[in-house]
């Protein structure tokens, strides 16, 4: 377990804490809440692998090139998959080409996920602050709901930096390919030198760079038009990418 999840655990155990002693529930009442969650999540998990299998259509289908993507989707039965699918890629952009330049977007469903756990994150924190301010309790335990906030309030600044990375956009002409952000800055690797494309699978994603060292151009998985954007710079940079850069479709 990385230090981000260590976090968000403490976080989490610490709000039940928080419920269980400010809400006066005894070991047992909490016992029994712990049971009841254990219960709900095994049955949840027909659900879960449901939902999985309709978004590993969704992101085959967002990293399809356009053309293909169109006739995905008129192939997928039965109607009312078709029409859930077609709903969720309408709301998602496109990627997008004016002549020789294409430009490869992040989905906006991942950019309005990314706000919701923002928002929802610094409300957690604000509740737990209001809690430690207003509810009497002994010091020590006005302590829980501060370290809950702390922890609500790292998983806001988290989901900051994942909404400002998707909204930079990937642009490939025949000459270079850039990272464009929405400040106007821009990272940019030039075709006219040799270049290596590195899988590191467990980033879900690809790097164009010319030697490992170097930062390069991100290609993440879940960008809109990945199949395309990634036949593009091989095309256009003369690459030849190894065997284990073939790609699973993305879950979300």
């Amino acid at each position: 377990m990385n230090g981000k999840k260590v976090v968000l655990a403490i976080g989490f155990f610490g709000a039940l804490l928080v419920a269980a002693l400010y809400l006066g529930l005894n070991p047992g009442n909490l016992a029994a809440l712990a049971i009841g969650g254990a219960v709900s999540t095994w049955r949840n998990r027909t659900r879960k692998k449901r939902d999985s299998a309709f978004w590993s259509i969704v992101w085959q289908l967002r990293q399809a090139p356009t053309g293909n993507r169109e006739e995905m989707l008129a192939g997928l039965e039965p109607v009312k998959l078709r029409k859930r699918v077609a709903a969720i890629l309408n709301q998602d952009g496109s990627n997008d080409a004016v002549g020789d330049v294409e430009q490869f977007p992040f989905p906006r469903g991942l950019r309005r996920l990314a706000t919701r756990a923002y928002w929802t994150a610094w409300g957690i924190a604000l509740t737990m602050l209001l809690v430690a301010a207003f509810v009497p309790a002994p010091t020590w335990l006005r302590c829980l709901p501060v370290i809950v906030a702390a922890s609500a309030a790292y998983g806001a600044w988290l989901a900051a930096r994942r909404e400002r990375s998707y909204e930079s956009v990937i642009e490939i002409t025949p000459f270079r390919v850039s990272e464009l952000f929405p400040d106007g800055s821009a990272r940019t690797v030039l075709f006219n030198r040799y270049l290596e494309l590195h899988h590191e699978p467990a980033l879900k994603r690809l790097r164009v760079a010319p030697h490992p060292e170097d930062p390069g151009i991100v290609l993440d998985f879940r960008r809109m038009g990945f199949d395309r954007m990634v036949n593009l710079i091989v095309e256009y940079g003369q690459l030849r990418p190894d065997d284990s850069a073939s790609l699973p479709a993305n879950e979300r």
